[in-house]
């Protein structure tokens, strides 16, 4: 063999060896999740911080880095997103994460199902605390969802009325992602009747009056017929790592807000009505048809207009007409999931509300408060019995 061609072909080999090293280190660069470090800024006055309430995430501090999945090279972000709040917490002792069900649902409603499909000018995110398992991460991921990990945002002896509502001060993580210009987020116990992309054109409007100023808005809280206090369930806000500072540094000062309502409690203080609180600011009064609560104790509920309603549908002792809506959305997910994946996260769905408590050995009528419910008191049999 010429020992000149064999020379060529081993430069060649080589060549072709280096370009396979080089695609496979971009492929893996591109396809990992993104990481963005916030790493600590210098120290800003208030006039300079407010110049850089539409900048980018590096301006904030003292946070862990966010993971992005899929990453923006891969799927660039659209400027306006529905975003929701799924918390790691392990179900295993209940056997069933309603709230994960609950976030799927959404998922399908907004990225699958025609009724109310966002157009390609939103997105929905979904945001975590902590480690989520493979199985519901990629569930999320086959929807089309866009999934935002991040450590919990907790404060020592910041205690709140329900065990999980630990994890609600990670809501402020929304006021540091830049890339976003506007969002909606939505609590995992909602359940969306009509399409909330028109909500935006009440922030265009605001803004298009107003351009300087800082908008937050939520509808109020139901409870609170006295009061002007907001419900966290529902809110509409732009970035501002400004505010994000603010709010991280007056969060571990319970004294000063309601702490038992935790990020609620907070928002109200900071963004009370009159520009009264440490903000200046006052939120903005949304109709409560964007955030229908209580909805198990109202008869005047208008379902024709009602964008979003707020309860936990699989828990709470109410009427069966209203757990039939919850209900037909789920089988719609599991039909959806099991037609185009061959499998599904839903289980088998009673039929009517209360064979939720017969399984449990309960007897009506079935009075029960939301808080009962919320803070898992009442242990589910229904994996054991194949209910759900």
């Amino acid at each position: 063999m010429n020992m000149k061609n064999l020379g060529v072909r081993s430069q060649r080999r080589v060549v072709v060896i280096f370009i396979a090293i080089i695609f496979s280190i971009g492929l893996y660069v591109y396809s990992r999740p993104t990481v963005i470090e916030i790493s600590p800024s210098m120290k800003l006055n208030d006039i300079e911080m407010k110049r850089v309430v539409h900048s980018n995430p590096y301006t904030c501090s003292g946070v862990s880095p966010f993971k992005i999945f899929p990453p923006p090279g891969i799927r660039p972000f659209k400027s306006k997103a529905i975003v929701s709040l799924l918390s790691s917490e392990d179900d295993g002792q209940y056997g069933v994460d309603f709230y994960f069900l609950n976030t799927l649902l959404m998922a399908y409603k907004l990225l699958i199902n025609e009724r109310i499909q966002l157009s390609n000018q939103v997105e929905l995110a979904v945001l975590i605390t902590g480690k989520l398992s493979k199985l519901k991460r990629d569930a999320l991921l086959a929807l089309g969802v866009r999934l935002i990990q991040f450590e919990p945002l907790t404060f020592k002896d910041v205690v709140g009325q329900v065990h999980r509502w630990k994890h609600c001060f990670a809501k402020f993580y929304m006021f540091q992602m830049s890339w976003f210009q506007q969002m909606i987020f939505f609590d995992t116990d909602v359940i969306l009747l009509k399409s909330p992309e028109p909500m935006f054109d009440i922030m265009d409007e605001f803004k298009s009056n107003r351009t300087n100023d800082y908008f937050i808005g939520a509808a109020k809280q139901h409870w609170n017929k006295n009061g002007d206090a907001l419900n966290g369930g529902m809110l509409m806000l732009e970035p501002s790592c400004y505010h994000f500072q603010k709010l991280v540094d007056l969060a571990p000062k319970k004294d000063l807000y309601d702490s038992k309502t935790m990020e609620q409690g907070l928002l109200n203080y900071y963004f009370k009505k009159g520009g009264a609180g440490p903000s200046g600011i006052e939120w903005q009064t949304l109709p409560a048809t964007y955030n229908t609560q209580q909805v198990y104790e109202r008869k005047d509920i208008d379902f024709e207009n009602v964008v979003a309603l707020h309860e936990k549908f699989w828990a709470v002792g109410m009427d069966n007409d209203i757990y039939s809506v919850w209900r037909k959305e789920i089988l719609e997910l599991k039909e959806f999931q099991i037609n185009t994946f061959g499998d599904t996260n839903v289980g088998n769905v009673p039929e009517f509300q209360k064979d939720f408590f017969d399984v449990v050995g309960l007897k009506p009528p079935y009075q029960f408060s939301w808080m009962f419910f919320s803070n898992y008191q009442l242990c589910f049999s229904m994996v054991r019995s194949q209910q759900i």
